[in-house]
């Protein structure tokens, strides 16, 4: 189970996505790609929509 600073985090980090990425030109490196890749297919699905 996750913990509860994790959690905050993690939906900080998706608000600032969410608000403020069109500001920006992001890029990934590859590896970076590969790891979100990894794991359960529908969370690696929401973290590959971007």
């Amino acid at each position: 189970m996750a913990s509860p600073i994790f959690l905050v985090r993690q939906q900080l980090s998706r608000q600032w996505w969410h608000e403020k990425r069109a500001k920006y030109e992001l890029v990934s490196s590859q590896p970076v790609v590969d790891e979100a890749r990894a794991g359960a297919p529908s969370a690696a699905q929401k973290r590959l929509h971007f």
